[in-house]
């Protein structure tokens, strides 16, 4: 498999786990570094509600195709790797309760509220 194969293959599997997701998007970013080689990295964004600005997940794809190509790891276990990254970043992205801190309704049980006088009301 070539290189560019291999990173068409990564952002299909990108976009069918993120399928539905609103604001995200999908770049391949290649970064010099100070030794004069360069990093390449599939950059996953996704724009987070109010409070939470934007989230990135980076792909190091050369490490990942080397990977694949000394037979290290198959592309269906490389591709499983991905998907579970991009579902943990998905959860990191579900509004939090701070974002409606002025709904009480949607935040009470987020809150632990003790009765003033602990001692007098334990009891009950």
């Amino acid at each position: 498999m070539k290189y560019e194969e291999f990173i068409a293959a990564l952002c299909q599997k990108i976009r069918e786990v993120t399928k539905g997701w609103n604001g995200t998007s999908i770049e391949f970013r290649t970064t010099p570094q100070n030794n004069g080689r360069t990093l390449d990295l599939l950059v996953v964004s996704k724009q987070g509600k109010k409070m939470n600005g934007t989230y990135e997940l980076s792909f190091h794809t050369q490490e990942l195709y080397e990977a694949l190509a000394f037979d290290k790891m198959d592309l269906k276990h490389i591709l499983r790797i991905v998907e579970s990254k991009l579902r943990q970043a998905g959860e990191v992205g579900k509004i939090s309760p701070l974002e409606v801190a002025d709904d009480y309704e949607q935040i009470r049980s987020h809150l632990i509220i003790r009765p003033i006088n602990y001692v007098k009301h334990m009891e009950t």
